[in-house]
């Protein structure tokens, strides 16, 4: 084996470069060169183009072997797309298809009451579509009371009581037993 000439100890021997090869100072001199551009392209472009943090969240731990509560980032690639509906206004939305007052609005009201009742006895409907088919139920059926109230009213009771006999004959203090 062939030994280094300038080593102290004797024993150390020259080893081959990673490829296997000598390089010359030219050829070290142009990577060098190589790298030195390739890292300034890196530096020039944003690491985290395209890339944005979505959420910062803390994993939950687990009871048994106490794993996770560590702190997540969600990244997003791409662009920022819009997840949530736009915002509506509840009164520009809610019974579009309901008639004018009335012209057939009691019709609209009884079929919709039909259609809410029917939803209200299904028995795969989920609990929260029941509670607000209830509600949405005893408002239509509100509506539809005071409709008919109003197509038929009832006579009052009794006599309706006359500006004379309306409040107690007025006395004078001293009189009052």
């Amino acid at each position: 084996m062939k030994t280094i000439e300038n080593c102290r100890c004797g024993r150390c021997t020259p080893t081959a470069s990673a490829r296997g090869k000598h390089a010359s100072v030219a050829e070290a001199v142009a990577s060098v060169n190589a790298l030195v551009e390739k890292s300034k392209q890196a530096e020039q472009r944003d690491a985290f183009q395209g890339r944005e943090v979505a959420a910062v969240c803390m994993s939950p731990k687990h009871p048994f072997d106490k794993s996770g509560g560590e702190v997540e980032k969600v990244i997003r690639t791409g662009p920022a797309k819009r997840e949530f509906a736009e915002p509506t206004a509840y009164w520009a939305t809610a019974n579009q298809d309901a008639p004018r007052i009335g012209d057939g609005e009691l019709e609209w009201l009884q079929a919709r009451k039909a259609e809410l009742e029917r939803i209200a006895d299904d028995p795969a409907t989920p609990l929260n579509t029941r509670e607000w088919v209830g509600i949405e139920l005893s408002r239509v059926r509100a509506r539809i009371e005071a409709i008919e109230a109003s197509r038929n009213p009832t006579p009052l009771a009794g006599t309706p009581p006359t500006a004379a006999r309306q409040f107690a004959e007025p006395q004078p203090y001293y009189e009052i037993k």
